[in-house]
């Protein structure tokens, strides 16, 4: 059935460890999917999990040919008989996080009539980043470690000061870059945002919802400034 976003968060962050792990030594494991993830340990509604099955795994180091898996959960280039890598590991994982979301399991390799409207805007850019059919452009386990999607109320905190101490110092850049309205309505987002993080002990759900509105923020200016994430999360 349909779960919450923080307990998806939790089980997406154990599986993106696992497949990171897998994925640093060349290691695909070619068949992720609902059925071969294991609930080890619950909490309420936060489960425990590791990913299992291995029977398809294999050194990714070269391209593979061999088309294998579960066809409903099947990246796009090894449905096609195409070169694949370990990236096509990561759209498996879409699509699961994806079904954990919505109960729905989308159609074989297609992005067609998926539904995002029961989730917060972080959680749809999370899934899409896996869900790319051009596998150059699909997110990686370790990118996605790092979505704001996952941000704790502390995490959320840092980035939201670093967010807008960057924009008041480079205003001006960014006024010529992202015009004055984009930039004046990212500040305000920013103080109330920043307001909102200050009680403490705050509930799941309203995090949920202040970090989609922080990443509606960051991705609206992104649009124009695309290398603004990696700059805000530099900075000291």
């Amino acid at each position: 059935g349909v779960l919450s976003e923080v307990a998806v968060k939790h089980i997406a962050r154990q599986l993106l460890s696992g497949i990171q792990a897998c994925h640093e030594k060349d290691i695909i494991h070619r068949d992720i999917k609902l059925e071969n993830i294991l609930v080890t340990a619950m909490d309420g509604d936060i489960l425990s999990v590791q990913i299992a099955d291995f029977g398809l795994s294999i050194n990714a180091k070269h391209p593979l040919s061999r088309c294998c898996g579960t066809p409903f959960y099947m990246a796009p280039e090894v449905a096609s008989g195409n070169l694949y890598g370990t990236v096509a590991d990561m759209w498996s994982l879409g699509v699961v996080i994806y079904c954990l979301l919505t109960d729905e399991i989308p159609e074989a390799g297609s992005l067609h009539e998926l539904d995002f409207s029961c989730m917060t805007k972080a959680a749809k850019d999370f899934i899409l980043a896996m869900l790319q059919e051009n596998p150059h452009k699909r997110a990686t386990a370790t990118t996605l470690l790092n979505h704001t999607w996952f941000m704790d109320q502390s995490e959320l905190t840092v980035f939201v000061q670093k967010f807008s101490t960057f924009i008041h110092k480079r205003r001006k850049d960014m006024v010529s870059i992202c015009g004055r309205d984009y930039v004046d309505g990212a500040i305000l987002s920013l103080e109330i945002i920043a307001k909102s993080l200050s009680v403490d002990d705050m509930e799941a759900t309203q995090l949920v919802q202040l970090v989609s509105q922080v990443h509606s923020t960051l991705v609206c200016l992104e649009e124009l400034c695309p290398t603004l994430r990696d700059l805000v999360i530099s900075m000291a």
